[in-house]
């Protein structure tokens, strides 16, 4: 699996395209400016199967609906975000954001070759995920998980205590050499995390 990141929108975050020997993608967060993402994906030479979304607010998914207009793709999220992408109160955003499939915590889903667990870890939101594809031993953290930092929790539906819990309970677990794909800025590792980041220690 080929991992591409692609910064868009006011506030840099991070569009992941995950693509395959077929020809197959998956993209994760399409924030904003979709020319940009769909740039991205005619120059891997790839078709989009699915849209996994780590959270409801504006920056993470201003795109979305171009690109399921675009590819006729169904979307992704954790069951406990739904208030977030109906009530723009929550996420911020122009309008509503339709998904598909909601998933339950520890979900494991399969798409063509692309096989991922979606973690439930709530408090940046109230029904933050992060998608684990332990045979890649990669974490798409949304803004659960930065580097030594963690997401505001100051936002409608937040909860620093919350956020912090479902880290160390759920997160932390994962090996140490898993990658860390984070919503905004650099990437790390769980066992630099471990280590390194005070909201967690």
């Amino acid at each position: 699996m080929k991992i591409s990141c692609v910064v868009v929108g006011p506030i840099g975050t991070n569009c992941y395209i995950l693509s395959n020997d077929k020809h197959e993608a998956i993209v994760i967060d399409p924030g904003d400016h979709f020319k940009t993402i769909k740039e991205k994906i005619d120059e891997l030479d790839c078709k989009p199967l699915a849209i996994l979304i780590t959270h409801g607010h504006f920056d993470h998914t201003g795109a979305v609906h171009r690109m399921v207009e675009e590819y006729k793709i169904k979307t992704y999220a954790n069951e406990l975000e739904e208030p977030v992408f109906t009530d723009k109160s929550y996420s911020m955003a122009a309008k509503p954001i339709k998904i598909d499939n909601y998933l339950t915590d520890g979900e494991e889903v399969t798409i063509s070759d692309f096989k991922f667990k979606m973690i439930s870890t709530p408090g940046h939101t109230i029904g933050g995920a992060c998608y684990y594809f332990e045979k890649e031993k990669a974490l798409f953290a949304g803004d659960s998980l930065f580097f030594e930092s963690v997401g505001r929790t100051d936002f409608k539906g937040g909860s620093a205590a919350e956020l912090t819990r479902n880290l160390k309970e759920k997160i932390m677990l994962l090996p140490d050499d898993t990658d860390v794909f984070p919503g905004h800025m650099e990437f790390t590792t769980i066992g630099h995390e471990r280590i390194n980041n005070p909201f967690i220690q």
